[in-house]
């Protein structure tokens, strides 16, 4: 996995306690993005979509085409698939 350095800043103590503890900061910073990001929230609490645009454009053509696409099934579970009397699967 490619890593990137950022610069976080954090109140003093907060960071003293957490080397007191033995803490990693980078895991606990990784640990901490990765629970925000799937749990859509951010940190005032103000709901996020954490999917990627690509998912999100699938799940809305999914939404939109909702009608058709159970149109689609029904006929293909009414009448079978075009020319499955061809195949050799």
């Amino acid at each position: 996995m490619a890593k990137r350095r950022i610069t976080v800043e954090i109140d003093a103590a907060l960071a003293d306690r957490a080397q007191e503890a033995g803490l990693d900061l980078s895991q606990v910073v990784h640990a901490a993005l990765t629970e925000a990001l799937a749990t859509g929230l951010s940190e005032q609490g103000a709901p996020f979509d954490a999917q990627p645009d690509s998912d999100r454009r699938a799940r809305r053509w999914a939404e939109e085409n909702a009608e058709a696409i159970g149109e689609h099934n029904q006929r293909i579970a009414d009448r079978g698939l075009i020319a499955s009397e061809w195949r050799r699967w």
